[in-house]
């Protein structure tokens, strides 16, 4: 949710709305916003202002005045747990969101061998599912043999992300178990 590119940045607000709205999310009745706003709280913990820039509060002024106060971070998210700490995110909305959201630093492109088919089917570039249902068992070498590759089946060819895009990785997910004498 955060760039350099503003088409990037708007690119990805729609993505994390449409994400929610798939996901029938928020759960909690009890402190349930708008996917509008739920995105517009996201972004105003990031944003480097303390002045709203929605209708809804979601400024230092509003979780200082929580009986437990503490302030916005005014800088990129690290990771999901910290939406805890987001104004109507519930523990069972981020549990939702977590098997598709990772934050990573701002510009890291999208790999487009890790997308899946939820995450494909809101990107918003026609013929987008032939990242996943046209992919390789090895998966893609660059970005530009998605065009290509749905050309030869039939499908019409997407239309350019506005992500960037690159197929493969920087930054990894590792779970490991360590044994020390045994």
């Amino acid at each position: 949710l955060r760039s350099s590119n503003p088409v990037v940045v708007a690119e990805a607000k729609l993505l994390f709305k449409g994400l929610m709205d798939e996901l029938g999310l928020p759960k909690a009745e009890e402190n349930a916003f708008p996917t509008d706003d739920m995105l517009n709280l996201v972004m105003e913990w990031m944003d480097q202002n303390d002045e709203d820039d929605a209708l809804v509060e979601g400024e230092d002024y509003y979780y200082q005045g929580l009986e437990v106060a503490y302030r916005t971070s005014n800088n990129y998210m690290t990771n999901i747990s910290e939406l805890r700490l987001v104004r109507g995110f519930s523990d069972e909305d981020i549990a939702e969101l977590e098997e598709y959201i990772v934050f990573l630093p701002p510009d890291t492109p999208l790999n487009i061998n890790t997308v899946d088919t939820t995450l494909a089917g809101l990107l918003r570039a026609d013929g987008a599912t032939a990242i996943v249902t046209d992919r390789p068992k090895k998966g893609w070498d660059d970005p530009s043999q998605i065009s290509a590759a749905a050309v030869i089946a039939g499908s019409p060819a997407p239309k350019q992300l506005e992500f960037p895009a690159v197929a493969y990785s920087e930054y990894f997910l590792l779970t490991a178990t360590v044994t020390i004498n045994q």
